[in-house]
């Protein structure tokens, strides 16, 4: 099997259940468990929270000791287990405890295939976009089956499509690995966060990412009964979400091409601005004709933040500190942030649910300002040369 073959399906089983897990999970213990939203987000903000301490501490102290390759195998089937303690349980205290035992390994799995693909892109040349477009597909293919199936056996469906996928992707994790990726990472003390900070450039990049991606947790925890407050039926949701992954995937696989020269300022400036209108609009017009036309935006504000910021761990950072730059990325960027803002959401989402979308182009703003402070600074430094 081609290595850009074995990427591609990799990336499709993974982010498969991240198509379940990220944007019908808070539905699922709502009507499945009978949990308010407010319960419901603060198990999720606990899962998030405990996702980043996780994926913080532990992630580079595993990629130190294991290969990619092994854990690759291994964290699929541990978190298959986990995930069926959450049957038995309705007690809110009880699914908080679950969900942070969950989210200590499940999440991982996701800087394991970034780590992965950026490390592949380096040792053995394949294109980063035409493989993350299949975690894309993988992501928008969930959300079809979710919609459908719940449209007819309603959300308790959603844990076993959810248990569906973790077979799926122990399945593709266990297909013959890329050489690349069967070795420890530089020894004992190769992957470390040291080198991180030797770069200004990367670490004013991260902020930029984290606060973009971020701001997407109101949409993604609350996009599902925000439609359904709008009074759209189950089986469309799944499609009006799609529309989002759909242009990501379409960005994917066209931005080695089209951005191949642009610089990693501008396309922060691009992906701020987009991330502002973007939950600006939907607070302002609560319509879902509205919702469906802002979808196209997650282009920017996750396509391009995240193509933009895998870009400049190439350009910035070590092989050796890539799985460090990972685990902060998304210890913190689609962990810790996340689940502060899950919290402060659900606090919105209760009062009037635009409010959870409005707040969170406040996170966005500062962004613009950063970039557009990096594009002068690095101006600057080429006048300079």
């Amino acid at each position: 099997m081609k290595n850009q073959t074995w990427l591609s399906l990799n990336y499709f089983a993974f982010f498969f259940t991240w198509g379940v897990f990220m944007p019908y999970w808070t539905g699922w213990l709502v009507d499945s468990k009978g949990l308010t939203v407010q319960a419901a987000s603060a198990v999720i903000g606990a899962g998030f929270i405990s996702r980043s301490i996780s994926t913080l501490l532990v992630f580079p102290a595993f990629c130190r000791h294991k290969s990619i390759a092994f854990l690759l195998k291994i964290f699929p089937i541990i978190s298959a287990i986990l995930l069926f303690l959450f049957l038995p349980f309705t007690s809110v205290n009880i699914l908080t405890a679950i969900m942070v035992f969950f989210t200590i390994l499940y999440p991982l799995i996701l800087p394991l295939m970034e780590s992965t693909g950026t490390m592949m892109v380096k040792a053995d040349g394949i294109h980063y976009g035409k493989s993350r477009r299949w975690g894309s597909i993988g992501y928008t293919v969930a959300l079809i089956v979710v919609g459908i199936i719940t449209s007819i056996y309603k959300n308790q469906a959603i844990f076993y499509i959810m248990a569906f996928g973790m077979l799926l992707m122990m399945v593709t994790t266990n297909l013959k690995s890329p050489p690349s990726i069967n070795n420890k990472i530089g020894g004992e003390k190769g992957s470390s966060y040291k080198g991180l900070f030797q770069s200004k450039r990367f670490l004013l990049g991260l902020v930029i990412a984290i606060l973009l991606q971020g701001a997407h947790a109101s949409y993604n925890n609350y996009g599902f009964l925000y439609l359904q407050d709008l009074h759209v039926d189950n089986f469309y949701i799944g499609f009006i979400l799609n529309i989002a992954v759909i242009a990501e995937i379409i960005f994917f696989s066209v931005a080695d091409r089209f951005f191949q020269k642009t610089s990693i300022p501008i396309m922060f400036i691009i992906a701020g601005i987009g991330s502002v209108v973007r939950w600006l609009v939907i607070f302002i017009f609560p319509s879902a004709i509205v919702f469906i036309a802002m979808q196209l935006l997650h282009s920017l504000t996750f396509g391009l933040t995240h193509y933009t910021l895998i870009r400049l761990i190439n350009e910035e950072l070590r092989q050796q500190d890539i799985p460090a730059a990972q685990a902060v990325y998304t210890s913190i960027g689609m962990g810790l942030i996340v689940g502060i803002f899950t919290y402060l959401g659900g606090f919105l989402y209760s009062h009037s649910p635009g409010l959870a979308f409005g707040g969170m182009s406040l996170f966005a703003l500062p962004c613009i300002f950063i970039a557009a402070y990096m594009h002068v600074h690095q101006k600057k430094i080429a006048q300079a040369m």
